[in-house]
């Protein structure tokens, strides 16, 4: 009988230990399974900020390109001649110039009517 028992009481501890490993092992299971999901949502969020940057940076180069063509096309000479035209500046049809013998006697180099 005490063979038995024995015997019995060794079945008994090898089944123990493969409970326990068998725990043990679907703890480290389950443990990876949610580090891997916590991770995977980790870059999915990290994937969608970089969606929005990367939309950003389109749009400011959108922007930047438009702001450069109206500098452009403000500041061609055309423009600036015909801004020019519309402040009442023309262009002189007749031009004096002053000699400077006449401004060297008396102190005059221009005059009002």
């Amino acid at each position: 009988m005490r063979l038995r028992n024995t015997k019995v009481e060794g079945e008994q501890k090898k089944s123990n230990v493969v409970r326990r490993l068998t725990m043990l092992l679907g703890g480290i299971a389950g443990v990876l399974v949610v580090v891997t999901v916590v991770v995977s949502v980790n870059y999915a969020s990290k994937g969608s900020e970089l969606m929005m940057v990367e939309r950003e940076i389109s749009k400011l180069t959108t922007e930047n390109s438009e702001v450069e063509e109206q500098i452009v096309k403000l500041t061609s000479v055309s423009n600036l001649v015909e801004g020019i035209e519309e402040t009442g500046f023309i262009d002189p049809e007749k031009i004096e110039y002053l000699s400077s013998d006449l401004a060297w006697g008396q102190g005059i180099i221009a005059k009002l009517p």
